[in-house]
């Protein structure tokens, strides 16, 4: 067994006994969803944000999470139990308790929130808007995920594979410019990269160059900028 996933078990058979306080190494809000991860890495929605995130309320979600921990019967649990054997999850807590942010919170692992995103978007909690859309979201993410493991591709690599190629085209005029002139190339940088960061891709093919001196060429002649500012200059780069 690789060891995040052992790492994943213990934390999951803990979850509810007394005295277990785990640490969260980072806790954000986004989209008005409380979010973190684990020191060990494994990611949890507060109470209140996967209550958001199912689209009920916070009162809800407890009452339902009391009656499964009860083990009263009714189908609905019946429900949620099979959802979370589904994920794989077969602990007697749906919860753990998490200090993040100075304050103790209950969050909710992956397979919890799973299940329960499940039952309140398909099931017969639902259907909530909030959890379909949530749901779709997810899809979009796992079928890209999925291609990415399929073909080793790594996004994180291919940001800095092109930001490295930036720079070392930026290197080539960063020092060449004539004194008392700029290179329209060189002023775009605060542009280009928060592109790259958006997934604009760099490669020796594709690069904004050329064309942006061009352009710039013609804007510079079709509105007389040389009467103003005086004519432009060649040097090497």
């Amino acid at each position: 067994m690789k060891n995040n996933m052992l790492v994943d078990k213990l934390a999951l058979s803990s979850a509810g006994v007394s005295g277990a306080l785990f640490k969260a190494e980072k806790q954000v809000e986004r989209d008005g969803i409380e979010m973190g991860v684990l020191e060990n890495g494994m990611p949890y929605l507060s109470e209140t944000g996967l209550s958001q995130l199912c689209g009920v309320a916070r009162s809800t979600l407890q009452k339902r999470v009391s009656s499964w921990r009860e083990k009263i019967p009714s189908s609905a649990n019946e429900e949620v139990s099979q959802l979370l054997k589904n994920r794989g999850f077969s602990g007697d807590e749906l919860f753990i308790q998490v200090e993040a942010n100075g304050k103790r919170i209950n969050a909710y692992t992956e397979p919890v929130c799973m299940a329960f995103l499940e039952f309140y978007a398909f099931g017969s909690g639902g259907p909530k808007p909030e959890a379909l859309q949530a749901c779709r979201r997810l899809l979009a993410i796992s079928f890209r995920a999925m291609v990415y493991k399929a073909v080793d591709y790594h996004p994180q690599t291919t940001v800095i594979q092109n930001l490295q190629r930036w720079a070392e085209r930026l290197d080539g005029v960063r020092n060449n410019t004539p004194s008392g002139y700029f290179c329209v190339f060189q002023e775009i940088g605060f542009m280009i990269v928060p592109l790259i960061h958006s997934g604009f891709i760099v490669t020796d093919k594709v690069i904004p160059d050329i064309s942006i001196g061009q352009a710039w060429a013609k804007l510079w002649e079709s509105e007389n900028l040389a009467e103003q500012y005086g004519e432009r200059v060649r040097y090497k780069h």
